[in-house]
């Protein structure tokens, strides 16, 4: 009945499932966030910053999904662009020039 070689049927099989975790990031959508980093690399970000950036959200009204902090800049998630645009406007001009405030997806 089997007319095919087994070594046949595992390429299939291996195929698969790598083709199933190549597709498998499009499952998770990706979440606007904005991203503050220091426009000198020699300044470093820390949990001052931290703490400044959730208390202008906070001052703001604007609610986020999480901040983190990773390596040299903090990312803060939000529920959608709406949010992610007026973080971006508010954290702008709370923070000056020694910032960049940029929109991402995470």
């Amino acid at each position: 009945m089997n007319r095919f070689p087994l070594w046949k049927y595992v390429l299939i099989g291996i195929t698969l499932v790598v083709a199933f975790l190549f597709t498998l990031p499009n499952f998770y959508g990706e979440v606007p966030a904005v991203q503050v980093s220091p426009v000198r690399s020699s300044e470093q970000v820390d949990t001052a910053l931290l703490g400044r950036l959730e208390s202008l959200l906070k001052t703001a009204g604007l609610a986020t999904s999480g901040v983190e902090l990773t390596g040299n800049s903090i990312k803060a998630r939000f529920a959608n662009t709406d949010l992610q645009i007026a973080a971006k406007d508010a954290l702008q001009s709370g923070l000056g020039d020694r910032y960049t405030v940029a929109l991402n997806l995470v």
